[in-house]
C-alpha cells in the first residue's frame, strides 16, 4: 500500500508539474503571437498577418482541444468519487453523492468509516477521494485560467 502511495505522490507531483509547465508555455506563445501580430512594417507585412492568424487558430484550437480533455478527466473523476463513495456506503442518497463530488464528502466518509467493518478499504477509498477533489480544484482553476487565455488571444 505504501510503495502505491509513493507511486501516486510522484504521478501527482509530475502532473503537477507538467500542468504548470504548460500554463507558463501558454503564456509565453500568447505573448509571442501578440508580438507578431503588432509588427505592422515591412515588406512582407501582409504575409505576417497571415500568419500571425494562422497562427493564433492553432493556439486557440489547442486551448479548446486542452480544455476537452480536462473537462473530460473532471467527468471521469467525478463519476469515480461516485463509485467509491458506493462502496463505502451503499445506500448514499443522491444529495450525500453531490455533497461528495463537490468536495465536501469528508464527513459522509468518516460517517461510513465509523460504521464499516471494511475500515480499510474505507480509509483508502476516502484519501482517494480527497486526492480527487484536490485534483478537480486544481483542474478548475487551470480552466477558468485557459478561458481568460482564450478570451486574451481572441481579441
Amino acid at each position: 500500500m505504501n510503495v502505491m502511495n509513493e507511486g501516486q505522490a510522484h504521478d501527482k507531483a509530475s502532473l503537477d508539474q507538467l500542468v504548470d509547465d504548460t500554463r507558463t508555455l501558454s503564456n509565453q506563445l500568447k505573448d509571442r503571437i501578440k508580438a507578431l501580430e503588432r509588427i505592422t512594417t515591412g515588406p512582407d507585412v501582409q504575409m505576417r498577418k497571415n500568419r500571425a492568424s494562422f497562427v493564433r487558430a492553432k493556439f486557440l484550437e489547442a486551448i479548446q482541444n486542452y480544455q476537452r480533455v480536462e473537462q473530460d478527466y473532471r467527468a471521469k473523476s467525478r463519476q469515480r468519487i461516485e463509485r467509491q463513495l458506493k462502496v463505502v456506503k451503499p445506500d448514499a442518497t443522491p444529495e450525500e453523492i453531490e455533497v461528495a463530488t463537490e468536495g465536501g464528502g469528508q464527513q459522509i466518509f468518516a460517517e461510513a468509516l465509523s460504521s464499516s467493518s471494511r475500515y480499510g478499504e474505507s480509509r483508502s477509498v476516502l484519501r482517494d477521494v480527497q486526492d480527487r477533489q484536490q485534483e478537480l480544484r486544481k483542474m478548475e482553476e487551470t480552466l477558468a485560467e485557459l478561458a481568460q487565455l482564450f478570451i486574451d488571444a481572441s481579441y
